[in-house]
């Protein structure tokens, strides 16, 4: 944490503590990010926001960093001099979610002062022009599941651009909702700098820099993809047979990706049940669901996996069944029409905790507005997917 500074040296006049937020106004100024401080170029690199560790040396296996401002009174002391004192204010955290939590918005803002604007999500922009923009979150109901589910647990949907980062040239400019520019971006020797032009409220100001924190954050973390967390074979290689196997998403999946499926067995004779693990890319069979993810599978097998809320509570198939229908109806995911679960298998592997539920029967799938694929009528099973 720095230093306060000495009483000779003047804070930047609207980061003091004993104002009303609600009222101030920050004027323009330049920001810079020099390790976990975000500083004050024009005020002899006074920091403002302080963030929990370097944004810019993060690995893909990082899902939480917090930001806070710094905020300083200044007292007197008994023999007149002044004295400024200095305290950290946390207003926001940055959270990586894992792609079945993320609800689209893997990058998030969530605010923890009272004065700070609500849960915000990083999107990336390709069309027309290159860039991200910074969404307000707000829950709704998912739709548009296979037939013979139900799921009631609240979604988040885009309620509105709080910023348009958009790419120019060799930097970024920040646009306000009402299409005013409010600050550019800057990188010179390795200083990533936030040039606020225009006054702002506090509330402003401080999701602008909460914003770019998360951006320089998704940068990093995105061009560090070496050290994402993935299942690798050869660490396998001595209990299973690891084969590759890939399913056309519907003709109707923007830009045709493939879902893929990598599917783990122990050698033949072998009763560990077959393990099913979801790419991370985005598919046709995601539906917004906090998590809760569908995709075709043939072998009719359906399935909980990496659930640290599902635990291993007893190898005995009733307590593990009783655990599963608690822990759906906690989700408010019930099964229509009659449905029965047949069986339930508890497994682990490698070191995770899964959970596979097989039931009978076939299925009908759904895209994501609700309407029936009749090329999906088979006599398939739907691999359910929950991380908590």
């Amino acid at each position: 944490m720095a230093t306060s500074p000495s009483g000779d040296e003047n804070p930047p006049p609207y980061i003091t503590a004993n104002e009303n937020e609600a009222d101030e106004v920050v004027q323009p100024v330049i920001l810079v990010l020099t390790g976990q401080h975000i500083c004050a170029q024009a005020s002899g690199m006074t920091p403002l926001y302080e963030l929990s560790q370097d944004i810019r040396q993060s690995s893909h296996g990082e899902s939480k960093a917090s930001l806070s401002r710094v905020t300083r009174n200044v007292r007197t002391n008994a023999d007149g001099t002044p004295r400024v004192t200095q305290r950290n204010r946390h207003i926001f955290d940055l959270k990586h979610l894992p792609s079945l939590l993320s609800k689209g918005f893997p990058y998030c803002l969530y605010p923890v002062s009272r004065s700070a604007a609500g849960n915000l999500g990083l999107k990336t922009l390709s069309f027309p022009r290159s860039g991200f923009k910074m969404v307000r979150l707000e829950p709704e109901k998912g739709q548009g599941l296979p037939k013979g589910y139900k799921a009631m647990r609240r979604s988040v949907s885009d309620a509105g651009t709080v910023f348009e980062i958009r790419k120019k040239h060799d930097h970024y400019e920040w646009i306000g909702p009402d299409g005013r520019r409010l600050a550019v971006e800057d990188d010179v020797a390795d200083e990533p700098k936030l040039i606020l032009t225009e006054p702002t409220s506090r509330e402003t100001a401080d999701a602008m820099v909460a914003s770019w924190s998360l951006r320089i954050w998704h940068d990093s973390i995105e061009s560090n993809t070496e050290n994402s967390t993935k299942c690798e074979p050869a660490s396998l290689s001595a209990r299973y047979t690891l084969g590759v196997m890939q399913y056309p998403t519907p003709r109707a999946c923007e830009e045709g990706r493939k879902l893929r499926a990598a599917l783990h067995r122990l050698p033949s004779g072998s009763t560990l049940p077959i393990h099913l693990e979801i790419p991370t890319l985005h598919d046709i069979f995601r539906f917004g669901l906090t998590g809760l993810e569908f995709a075709k599978h043939t072998n009719k097998e359906m399935e909980i996996m990496l659930s640290h809320s599902l635990p291993l509570v007893s190898r005995t198939t009733e307590r593990i069944r009783r655990t599963v229908r608690d822990r759906l109806k906690e989700l408010g995911v019930r099964f229509a029409g009659g449905t029965r679960i047949t069986n339930i298998e508890a497994v682990r592997s490698s070191g995770r905790n899964t959970l596979v539920l097989t039931r009978n029967g076939g299925s009908k799938l759904t895209d994501h507005d609700g309407h029936a694929r009749p090329h999906l009528r088979q006599s398939t099973q739907v691999t359910l997917c929950t991380v908590a």
